[in-house]
């Protein structure tokens, strides 16, 4: 979102008219430039709390449903002394109830910062459990039987398993 609040505001307006004229299944993500709360901000001011104040408004007059995140809470962060040193959870992804319902499970982490001051997110509509091996069927591509040394491989493969195999016969 524009460094500028009244830019901000000028595109919660216009995604207020998207969310108003699309019924569809919709996310939005990324650097919002607002804190929800005081926590998520190193540092407040009035100003700083009346944004907030209007970016939660803008989040409860869409209905918007904000996606469950890992890693460090703040998003942001620049400065290389603690006199200099600001951060804030400025990055995010929120939904509509549809989006919401569809992807019960969908999570949210925040990435190490690489080349950035702000730290990547990935989002999963499928949450982030556990890798569960997949198995699958053999396919047998028939290429295979054109390259030169196919035969060869096959056989040592076959052999390494303890198993006879009748060696094919060579054309």
């Amino acid at each position: 979102m524009h460094p500028n609040p009244t830019k901000r505001q000028e595109l919660w307006q216009e995604l207020s008219e998207f969310a108003a004229s699309n019924n569809k299944t919709w996310l939005i993500a990324g650097d919002f430039n607002e804190t929800r709360v005081r926590c998520e901000r190193s540092s407040s001011c009035d100003a700083t709390t009346r944004r907030s104040q209007n970016f939660n408004e803008w989040i409860e007059d869409l209905e918007l449903i904000e996606t469950k995140f890992s890693g460090p809470i703040h998003t942001w962060e620049r400065g290389h002394s603690k006199e200099t040193r600001r951060s804030a959870r400025l990055d995010r992804a929120l939904c509509n109830a549809e989006w919401g319902i569809n992807f019960n499970v969908a999570k949210m982490k925040h990435l190490p910062a690489l080349h950035s001051d702000h730290y990547p997110i990935l989002i999963s509509p499928n949450g982030f459990g556990p890798m569960l091996a997949i198995t699958r069927p053999f396919k047998f591509q028939a290429a295979w039987l054109n390259h030169e040394q196919f035969q060869d491989f096959l056989c040592d493969k076959w052999n390494s398993y303890s198993m006879e195999l009748t060696p094919f016969s060579r054309n």
